[in-house]
């Protein structure tokens, strides 16, 4: 009984490890399209004539309109 619980701790261990990181890698493929989405929404929100490459300074002239 006691083998029997050794094995079975290492095996859960690598399953919780296993739902973890498919969970994290999952969340991190949804927040790249996420934000891929939304670069491509805030280029054609942002204002003309300023093309910002960066999407933080594309979400930081929405900040500024916003609080305008």
């Amino acid at each position: 009984m006691l083998d029997t619980s050794i094995v079975y701790i290492p095996q859960r261990a690598l399953y919780l490890t296993y739902i973890i990181m498919h969970i994290s890698y999952s969340c991190v493929v949804w927040v790249i399209l996420m934000c891929s989405f939304n670069y491509q929404q805030n280029i054609k929100r942002c204002l003309p004539g300023e093309n910002p490459t960066d999407i933080f300074l594309c979400h930081r002239l929405q900040l500024t309109k916003l609080m305008q």
